[in-house]
């Protein structure tokens, strides 16, 4: 090879060299790291994949945006502490949960309602008809301000919907409190039937909530993830989500 050819090939190899690295720095710019709460139907397990209405719900905000989603599942309390210190850009947080100053509301994502259900043939007119029963409540979940003895009500952890919905319908509880689509979803899970249980008694409502991080807050990032959610909530597809998961 003459060196004048050498040259101009070591020069284009060079400069391929750079773009590859380049091009590789912009992928990575473009990544955006989330956690979701394993905490049907919100986020679970499916057939070893990882699904839920959050879960698909914060994907599809950051593919909106342009952005390659990095998710995983854990408990409330660690994508909190994820979030807080920033380990993860966002998070789509279940009602009521105890956010710190260390993070940044973008805004609801789905409405839902927080009910209390008992056996069919049981009936709830208002929270005076819990006092004294025991009532079954999702262990990480934040109704405890609801579901207390100081409501007059024996509270009775449990590990996920579906368990508190077997206890219902074997009597070992009497009443069940979550939100609405955590109750349906955990009727299908637990494999029982609608009729087993009756009409349900509304509590409050709460808002299921977009958080960025502080640091993913102070970047372009917030603007893009803010125009993305606006844009799905306008095209109803967070509504698709729902009807997806049956809710």
């Amino acid at each position: 090879m003459k060196r004048g050819a050498r040259r101009a090939w070591i020069s284009s190899l060079f400069l391929l060299t750079v773009l590859a690295v380049f091009s590789a720095s912009s992928v990575h710019a473009e990544s955006v790291s989330a956690a979701t709460v394993a905490e049907a139907p919100y986020g679970f397990l499916a057939g070893g994949h990882m699904a839920g209405m959050a879960f698909d719900a914060v994907n599809l905000i950051a593919r909106e945006a342009g952005y390659t989603p990095t998710n995983s599942l854990v408990t409330r309390h660690k994508a909190l502490a994820m979030l807080t210190t920033g380990t993860v850009d966002m998070v789509c947080l279940p009602p009521d949960s105890d956010v710190g100053e260390g993070v940044v509301s973008l805004g609801p994502v789905f409405t839902v309602d927080i009910i209390a259900v008992a056996r069919a043939g049981s009936a709830l007119r208002s929270m005076k008809d819990m006092r004294g029963k025991r009532v079954a409540v999702v262990r990480d979940a934040p109704y405890h301000q609801i579901v207390s003895r100081k409501n007059g009500m024996i509270p009775y952890l449990v590990k996920d919907m579906a368990r508190g919905l077997k206890l219902l319908v074997s009597g070992q509880v009497e009443c069940v409190v979550g939100t609405r689509a955590g109750v349906l979803f955990g009727v299908s899970g637990a494999g029982l039937p609608k009729r087993a249980l009756g009409h349900p008694l509304l509590l409050s409502q709460g808002e299921v909530i977009l958080f960025l991080s502080r640091r993913a807050a102070s970047t372009p990032m917030r603007q893009r993830i803010a125009e993305a959610l606006a844009r799905l909530r306008q095209n109803e597809d967070f509504a698709r989500l729902l009807v997806k998961y049956m809710l």
